[in-house]
Formats: C-alpha cells, structure tokens, sequence
C-alpha cells in the first residue's frame, strides 16, 4: 500500500496529526524521488488526508523529543512523531516498519502499523 493509499482509504480515527518536522521529512523523499513540482503537489494535497499539521515545539516537547534520541539510533524526525503520539495519547502510522524494534525499545506506548508493502 502506498501513502496515496491512505488518502483513498481515509484511516478511520478520531482525528488526525502529523508534525510540520515530519511533513518536511516526506517533502524531502518526495524531493529524492520525484521532482520540486511533485512534492509540492503532495504538501499542497495533505489536506486531502484532513491532517491537522502540529509545530509543537516548547522546551517540554524538545526535551522529551532529545530523551528519546538518547536511547539508540533513531533519527529526530522519528523521535517527534514519537512524542506527538504520546503527547496526543495517539496512535502511530508510519510506513518506517523496519524500525519497530527500535521504537519499542524506546517504550511501548503506541501501536505500529505497516502502511507499506
């Protein structure tokens, strides 16, 4: 399944966030990927998902993001969606399914799903 899967399948929750840190992290793959002219059609259709992009970025957040750093190699990205989920007591979506086991190393407070085939 890929991400305009999502959009199509309009996961079923009560709502839906992604942070701006973790938006520019997809803006960058579609960059690699595709060209300027793509990704910023995808940055332009996010609203299609009816995502609410959070900046949440107070000392209490960075530090919490900065603690989950701490505990392995995972990059700062993945460590905001982290704490945007546990801040939310949210569910996690990612398409990142090789690094489950460094997220429940981290701490089991969220569910993994696999997006991607």
């Amino acid at each position: 399944m890929e991400w305009i899967d999502l959009m199509e399948r309009r996961v079923s929750c009560q709502g839906r966030y992604m942070h701006a840190v973790n938006l520019c992290e997809v803006y960058d793959d579609f960059l690699r990927v595709t060209n300027e002219a793509e990704a910023e059609k995808m940055v332009d259709n996010v609203d299609l998902l009816s995502l609410d992009v959070r900046r949440d970025m107070d000392d209490k957040f960075s530090k919490q993001v900065a603690r989950i750093k701490s505990n392995g190699r995972i990059s700062i990205a993945d460590c905001v969606a982290l704490t945007l989920t546990r801040t939310l007591d949210a569910l996690l979506l990612t398409s990142d399914h090789h690094k489950t086991d460094l997220y429940s190393r981290v701490r089991n407070c969220f569910i993994f799903l696999k997006i991607r085939d």
